[in-house]
């Protein structure tokens, strides 16, 4: 099987996983968490400020200026940001399995030859299945970009391409404070 048909695959895969848990679902989101990030990006295109509540300034709350920035774009853009939040988890889940796939990839091509790649195909197959990754990607929170950007920085230290593991690494830092 191509490398292409194998990332078409695990692409394809995860986001019927996560469309099959939002098909008949309310629309909302299962933390007062998300509904921050939501409120942050609404306020900064509506009253652009960086604010949980118009006119009251009291410092920056939130915690991911990289994941409230993204979301006050697709707003900017005429995507509701709920749906932001969902689709932004979702794509950041497809590049997490697909960075475990490669990451797989290169340790079972060691461990099994030729049969490491069906290996790390069951893998990235498995990560997609896992019910917190799943809950993670749909949550509306930054959770899956933030790791998402650290499988990436691994991907990319791994074929030593550092300046873009420091790329990866920097955004880490923008969407979750402990990326530091």
């Amino acid at each position: 099987m191509s490398r292409t048909v194998q990332y078409a695959l695990i692409g394809t895969l995860t986001i019927a996983v996560c469309a099959s848990f939002l098909i008949g679902q309310p629309g909302d989101l299962p933390m007062d968490d998300s509904y921050v990030h939501l409120q942050y990006a609404d306020n900064l295109v509506k009253e652009h400020q960086l604010v949980f509540n118009p006119g009251e300034f009291t410092g920056i709350g939130s915690t991911s200026i990289l994941w409230v920035l993204l979301l006050a774009g697709f707003k900017l853009l005429g995507v509701p940001t709920l749906v932001a939040a969902k689709a932004l988890g979702m794509a950041s889940f497809v590049v997490a399995a697909w960075c475990v796939f490669e990451l797989g990839r290169s340790l079972f091509d060691r461990l099994l030859g030729e049969r490491g790649d069906f290996a790390a195909l069951v893998g990235a197959c498995l990560f997609v299945f896992s019910g917190n990754m799943i809950w993670f990607a749909l949550s509306g929170m930054e959770t899956m970009l933030f790791l998402a950007f650290g499988l990436l920085a691994l991907t990319f230290y791994q074929s030593e391409q550092f300046g873009s593991m420091a790329v990866c690494l920097a955004l880490m830092t923008l969407t979750r404070t402990e990326g530091v």
